[in-house]
């Protein structure tokens, strides 16, 4: 009555031992496909890590390349100053053509001769007008300018009546090379307090102290 017994429990032994085994099949099954996931993920991130360094090589040497191109650029640029900088220092610049302007005097009349007005004066500047260069050249009275000590700009007026004794107007003219020409410019209406004339012909620049100016006897 016994034996009959004992078989089932062998059976529920093996079945249960079947699923354990089965149990740690399936564990390491799933361990083996976790750490194969794993591997290929890390393999992946590896090639694309591969990649983008690949990437940036190729960069830099493209990099390298064009500041090569740039520098060899700039020196065949640098070389090519330097040789337009030689063959200028042979050549000869041509004369700018220029006028040389000298003054020989000065004459005031502060005594109300022409405006019939004591604070008002009249400056007569007697000038002398060389051509040193070797082209014609174009002398404009427009380029005359009369400046106080603040800087004050006055223009020349032209011819002024009465005139002084012995002054010959000096007209805008040509001047040829190697000529010289005088006369004087007149500055009229002008205040009879101002201080530190100064006569300026384009950069030329001349201080003016004038004198009374003397007339000749009108009767």
């Amino acid at each position: 009555m016994n034996e009959p017994e004992q078989k089932p429990k062998r059976k529920t032994f093996f079945n249960k031992k079947l699923v354990t085994i089965v149990l740690v099949a399936i564990l390491i099954i799933g361990s083996l496909t976790s750490l194969g996931l794993l591997w290929k993920s890390h393999q992946k991130q590896r090639d694309d890590s591969k990649k983008q360094v690949s990437i940036f090589q190729d960069k830099i040497e493209d990099l390298e390349s064009k500041n090569h191109s740039l520098s060899q650029d700039l020196d065949e640029a640098n070389k090519k100053l330097t040789d337009l900088e030689n063959e200028s220092e042979g050549i000869e610049v041509e004369e700018i053509p220029n006028l040389t302007v000298t003054v020989t005097g000065a004459t005031k009349d502060s005594r109300g001769y022409v405006h019939n007005d004591t604070t008002k004066q009249v400056i007569i500047v007697d000038i002398s007008v060389a051509n040193k260069s070797g082209a014609t050249t174009y002398l404009g009275l427009s380029d005359f300018k009369l400046k106080d000590s603040e800087n004050h700009s006055y223009d020349v007026t032209g011819t002024c009546w009465p005139p002084a004794a012995n002054k010959t107007e000096l007209k805008a003219q040509s001047v040829a090379s190697g000529e010289t020409v005088s006369g004087s410019v007149c500055i009229a209406n002008l205040s009879v307090y101002l201080e530190g004339l100064v006569l300026h012909y384009k950069e030329q620049t001349f201080d003016i102290n004038p004198k009374d100016a003397t007339y000749p006897t009108w009767w």
